[in-house]
């Protein structure tokens, strides 16, 4: 109010309040009801492949179990993302590893070990993995 009061009669404020959303979660934040009232056409989802191309990625970004962590941490960086897919020699997953997995790993191995720490021991092999055609359509896996 005061900041809107030092501006002057001839100019205009807009303000928005907005709340957490919790009177929504059954509409807007639900893609059932979305499609059903028309907000979403039927067949529009996109895929897993169509949301990873929207980040400008040139390919999927992998890291190997036989990586080093710095060599891991700057793939992260220059991508910007926070865990990356860990693929074996054929390109198949074997699991993720994430910059607090990287973290922990350097931390417990001591500067003497972290010359020859790779991330075979830092990979988290409990994944579950979609097909890059799968839809998102908004429901939880089960």
């Amino acid at each position: 109010m005061k900041y809107a009061q030092g501006l002057g009669p001839d100019r205009l404020v807009v303000v928005l309040l907005p709340d957490s959303g919790s009177r929504y979660l059954s509409k807007v934040f639900d893609d059932h009801w979305m499609r059903d009232h028309g907000f979403i056409l039927r067949g529009s989802e996109p895929t897993v492949l169509e949301v990873a191309q929207t980040r400008g990625l040139p390919e999927l970004v992998t890291a190997g179990a036989e990586n080093r962590p710095a060599e891991v941490i700057a793939k992260m960086r220059q991508y910007a993302i926070s865990q990356l897919p860990v693929v074996d020699g054929q390109g198949r997953l074997i699991g993720v590893v994430t910059e607090v997995d990287l973290l922990h790993g350097l931390l417990s191995s001591g500067h003497a070990q972290a010359e020859r720490l790779t991330i075979e021991s830092l990979i988290n092999r409990d994944v579950p993995a979609v097909e890059e055609d799968t839809p998102l359509t908004g429901r939880a896996a089960s």
